[in-house]
C-alpha cells in the first residue's frame, strides 16, 4: 500500500445559529489536522445540519472556501443531511469532487451513502456503486473504504443520537455492501465511516471498522467539539484518533 496520511473530519453539522462558532473551532483543529503532515483531507459527510435550502448552500459554500485556503487538497462525501435540501448534482457542484469513486489502483473506495430518497438519518449505497464495487473488489490490494453510514453492524442503545432510533444508525443495505467486502477482506485494509457521533474500533469477521466521531458537540453533553483522525497507510494501517476533550486513541492493525 501506498504511504499516504489523511485527515479525517466529520459531521460538523453547520447551521445558522452555531456556524461561527464552529467555524472558530474549525480554524483550531485545522491546525492540528495540518501539523500532522497529511496527504489528504477526506470530509465524511454531514458538513451541514440541513436547516433550510439557502443556509445550506451558504454554510456549504463557506466551508469549502476555507478549505481552499488550507496547504492540502480535499475531498468531501454526503451525509444524509448535506442532501436535506440539495440535490447530489449540487453538492457535487458545490465542493468539486464526485459523491462517490472507486479507484482500485490507489486502493481508495469513497461511497455515497446519503440516499436522498429516504427519510429521516438513514443510508443506502445505490444499486451502481454497489455494481461497480463488484467490479473492482477483485483488484483490491489493502483498499480503504470510506462511507459516511456504517456499513457493519454495532450495539448502539447507549448512543445519545441513535439509542432509540437504531435503524437510522446505519447503511440500511450494509448487507449488501458486506457481501461484497467480507470475501476480500485480506485485502481491504479498514473500513472508515462516520454519522454515529461516537469514537469506535470494530473487528467485524476480520475487517477492521473505524468510525470517526463528530467534530460537532455541541448539543451533545458527552465530549467536546474539535474531534478529528489521521489514517496513516504503508508497511502499516495506523488510525490516530483525537476527541474534543484532548482523548487520543491509537490502532495499529497487524500486517
Amino acid at each position: 500500500m501506498t504511504a499516504e496520511t489523511i485527515a479525517l473530519v466529520s459531521d460538523l453539522h453547520l447551521g445558522p445559529e452555531s456556524a461561527d462558532p464552529l467555524f472558530d473551532a474549525f480554524e483550531e483543529t485545522a491546525e492540528r489536522m495540518v501539523a500532522g503532515d497529511p496527504d489528504e483531507l477526506l470530509v465524511l459527510g454531514d458538513v451541514v445540519a440541513g436547516a433550510a435550502p439557502g443556509a445550506d448552500r451558504r454554510l456549504l459554500g463557506r466551508f469549502v472556501d476555507r478549505l481552499d485556503d488550507l496547504p492540502i487538497p480535499y475531498r468531501i462525501l454526503p451525509g444524509n443531511h448535506d442532501v436535506d435540501h440539495l440535490d447530489l448534482d449540487a453538492f457535487e457542484d458545490f465542493v468539486g469532487t464526485d459523491r462517490w469513486r472507486i479507484d482500485a489502483d490507489e486502493d481508495r473506495v469513497y461511497l455515497d451513502s446519503s440516499a436522498p430518497r429516504l427519510s429521516g438519518s438513514r443510508g443506502e449505497v445505490d444499486d451502481g456503486q454497489l455494481d461497480a464495487l463488484r467490479d473492482a473488489v477483485a483488484d483490491f490490494e489493502d483498499a480503504v473504504v470510506f462511507v459516511h453510514h456504517p456499513v457493519h453492524y454495532r450495539p448502539v442503545g447507549d448512543n445519545y443520537w441513535f439509542g432509540e432510533h437504531p435503524e437510522e444508525a446505519f447503511c440500511g443495505n450494509k448487507r449488501a455492501v458486506r457481501e461484497i467486502l467480507e470475501p476480500a477482506a485480506d485485502r481491504i485494509a479498514a473500513v472508515v465511516n462516520g454519522h454515529l457521533h461516537d469514537w469506535h474500533y470494530d473487528d467485524v469477521d476480520g475487517l477492521a471498522h473505524f468510525t470517526v466521531d463528530s467534530f460537532n458537540k455541541r448539543r451533545n453533553p458527552r465530549g467536546e467539539t474539535g474531534a478529528f483522525a489521521l489514517l496513516r497507510t504503508g508497511e502499516a494501517t495506523v488510525l490516530e484518533h483525537y476527541s474534543g476533550d484532548g482523548t487520543e486513541h491509537r490502532v495499529r492493525l497487524s500486517e
